[in-house]
């Protein structure tokens, strides 16, 4: 049995491009990433934080920066960043410090990163020590 494959080449070019169309481009993927120099910090001590925001293709994205601090897995602080909370690519923050009353408490630290490509929660698990 031969079928014409001829007649059914415009309709599958037809259904490609529409699934070519309808796939989200990979750019449209916010990355984003926070570091920190130990889970374990000092209290009292700077304990300096980096940001960075990315499309998949690894392009630098404009955003802003907010904090909470989790207990248990509920939010008992929300603050702003020290300074200017807006960023493009790469946010650092010298000015954090865990207060003596979080001595011995396992807490999360969450970066909330708002871009144009959508809302990232960073969270970052800590034990602050004297």
């Amino acid at each position: 049995m031969r079928v014409a494959l001829r007649p059914l080449v415009p309709v599958l070019a037809g259904l490609a491009a529409l699934l070519m169309l309808s796939a989200p481009a990979a750019a449209d993927e916010l990355v984003a990433r926070l570091y920190a120099p130990t889970h374990h910090p000092a209290a009292g001590e700077r304990w300096p934080i980096r940001i960075t925001a990315r499309d998949a293709d690894g392009h630098r994205v404009r955003g802003t920066v907010r904090y909470a601090y989790l207990y248990q897995g509920e939010v008992v602080l929300r603050e702003d960043p020290k300074g200017d909370r807006h960023f493009a690519g790469d946010f650092r923050d010298q000015h954090l410090m865990w207060s003596k009353r979080t001595i011995g408490l396992r807490l999360t630290f969450r970066a909330i990163v708002d871009t144009k490509l959508g809302q990232a929660s960073l969270d970052y698990v800590v034990r602050v020590h004297r």
